[in-house]
């Protein structure tokens, strides 16, 4: 069967049998008792012509076509006050331990997320910097991390090192790293980027030369990034660089190939059949497309943010400031059209125009290391393959933050390519070890600055809250009151975490959940379960870069969101580590091909 969800044959299913025909069979003599019904019956004719298949074809066609009412409901009637609401949370941390509000737990990993060894401390490596200029800002602290004392994940990363082999990855980032990012959301290279640069210190060569996002929200946080890894130049949307003719000739490819597909797999029941027809219109498809976007020019200049005027695009890809310099690019796909819970249009989805132009892009540029992120259901394998297997060493890896100690579920692909011979050898598995570390490493803003958002926000919203167990659905009921049993059993919470869930997140312990909490100093404020449920949310739906459009609190908080609750959500943050994994493993593979060339 076909995966389409909002086909038009899918409604036509089993026409054959269903509750009309079965009163036209009436026996001509039977009869009923009782009382008579209110609503005649109507006319033998006007039966017959509504039950015929055509007829009932149209119907379908029809309410298929009138808007579905909404799926998120309000419950009707019932608004609780804000007592009502303070007493359902006192019931959801009573045993937490509320003797433990008045301190602050610096330092200390969610209770859940002790997974393995514990992180070394910091300073126990050569190559940290411990003379106050790590970081090179005011005051010593990090403005993009809000830390100047430790990044756990770096250390223990490269305390997995060989002492050659971290004496090759300070060799290559002293060499200098050159680097351009697309659709990265908030930042989740930039960060990894400039974590790692700062374990090095002044030893580092860090450049971001431009970035591509395509959300308004996403650029004003890469505009908020402080440092050498802020991008030097900011576009909008990789898209805009290809002709208006090269799109539409896509979008006739690709509205084509849809629907041939969907003719052929309209009247096939047989599962395997199915797959195999769509198999090859997919191989069709890929062949059409790239006769159209890999021939299809693109522009060399477009706006930036940044600027305030046109530049020069291919001048941040191409352009070396020496030699010995590294290349490199890191992307994120949406994983809409690959989900499961989605439409699962997969090839045929119009975001697949955006990731060709992307991949034709690098074909031209031709980077050291070429890095993608999606979900682990994208085929990042075959496309890379595909693409660029003759020039590049590929490697794909699925992992998720519970392998670094943050204590979630949810497994992104990362793919990685390195350009190079194919005598590389990996040495990523030596760093995929837990860290000991909590969620305040992923935030931007300073734990000052949180208390004082948060004070006030709480005065902002006392005198009208805004219950938000109104707005959930009965599933996501369920799946709270599972996370909520789950909390009341872990017993004292030694620090504050957060929970980012509206991504199909499942956290260690069994608890799921689709609204973001905020547990701070081991007690569940009602203003900081409603603030954090509202504004995480509203964040996470910043980092999937194309649901900010549907929020159901656009107007009503996201546009009202302080500077800093914008620098201080990290979005994909949890990744951080994943993204820094793999980028020690590239640059690694680099040196190694270079020492393989000599």
């Amino acid at each position: 069967s076909s995966h389409f969800g909002t086909m038009p044959h899918e409604g036509l299913r089993g026409h054959g049998g269903g509750k009309g025909t079965r009163l036209r069979r009436r026996k001509v003599g039977s009869s009923t008792t009782g009382p008579a019904r209110s609503s005649a019956r109507p006319p033998a004719a006007s039966l017959t012509e509504e039950l015929t298949p055509p007829a009932r074809r149209q119907r379908a066609c029809r309410q298929r076509a009138s808007p579905k009412p909404e799926k998120r409901r309000r419950r009707s009637g019932r608004k609780p006050s804000w007592e009502a609401l303070e007493a359902m949370l006192a019931e959801v941390v009573e045993g937490i331990g509320a003797d433990a509000a008045g301190e602050a737990c610096e330092g200390d990993a969610p209770a859940s997320s002790a997974v393995g060894t514990t992180a070394p401390a910091i300073g126990s490596l050569d190559l940290v910097v411990d003379d106050g200029d790590v970081h090179d800002v005011p005051d010593g602290t990090d403005q993009l991390t809000g830390k100047s004392e430790r990044i756990p994940w770096c250390t223990t990363f490269l305390a997995a090192l060989d002492a050659p082999q971290r004496a090759l990855l300070e060799q290559m980032m002293a060499r200098g790293l050159r680097w351009s990012t697309h659709y990265s959301g908030v930042g989740f290279f930039e960060v990894a980027l400039h974590d790692l640069a700062a374990a090095f210190g002044k030893q580092a060569d860090v450049v971001v030369s431009s970035a591509t996002e395509i959300n308004p929200r996403c650029r004003q946080m890469l505009q908020a990034h402080v440092g050498p890894c802020r991008p030097h130049c900011l576009f909008r949307d990789l898209t805009r660089r290809i002709s208006a003719h090269a799109k539409t000739h896509m979008r006739e490819v690709l509205a084509h190939f849809r629907q041939e597909l969907q003719q052929k797999t309209i009247s096939c029941m047989d599962r395997r059949k199915a797959t195999k027809i769509k198999e090859e219109i997919v191989e069709e498809f890929m062949g059409a497309l790239d006769a159209v976007m890999l021939q299809a020019p693109l522009t060399s200049t477009d706006y930036c943010y940044n600027c305030q005027q046109p530049c020069e695009v291919s001048q941040h890809m191409t352009g070396k400031l020496n030699p010995e310099e590294i290349t490199g690019n890191a992307a994120g796909s949406t994983c809409t059209p690959w989900s499961a819970f989605g439409k699962r249009m997969n090839h045929f989805s119009t975001i697949m125009i955006c990731f060709c132009a992307w991949i034709a892009e690098r074909c031209r540029v031709q980077e050291d290391i070429i890095f993608h992120e999606c979900t682990a259901l994208h085929p990042s394998e075959k496309l890379f393959s595909r693409y660029l297997a003759k020039d590049y060493i590929l490697s794909a890896r699925v992992v998720c933050p519970g392998q670094f100690g943050f204590p979630a579920r949810r497994a992104r692909q990362m793919m990685v390519a390195v350009r190079s011979t194919p005598l590389c050898k990996s040495p990523a598995d030596l760093l995929f070890k837990p860290i000991n570390t909590s969620v305040l490493d992923y935030f931007i803003a300073t734990e000052a600055q949180h208390e004082a958002h948060i004070v006030r926000e709480a005065a902002e919203h006392k005198s009208n809250p805004v219950v938000i167990r109104d707005l959930l659905t009965p599933c996501q009921e369920k799946i709270l009151r599972g996370y909520e049993e789950w909390l009341r059993n872990q017993g004292p919470c030694t620090g504050p975490f957060l929970f980012n869930v509206t991504q199909n997140c499942q956290f260690m312990g069994g608890g799921l959940a689709h609204l973001p909490c905020l547990l701070r100093k081991s007690v569940m404020w009602a203003h900081d379960l409603q603030r954090y449920m509202l504004g995480q949310e509203a964040m996470c739906f910043m980092s999937d870069r194309n649901g900010i459009e549907s929020s159901p609190w656009k107007e009503e908080v996201v546009q009202r969101m302080p500077e800093v609750e914008l620098r201080s959500m990290a979005g994909n943050g949890m990744h951080v580590p994943s993204v820094g994994a793999m980028l020690i493993w590239a640059l690694l593979s680099c040196s190694a091909v270079d020492s393989e060339r000599d």
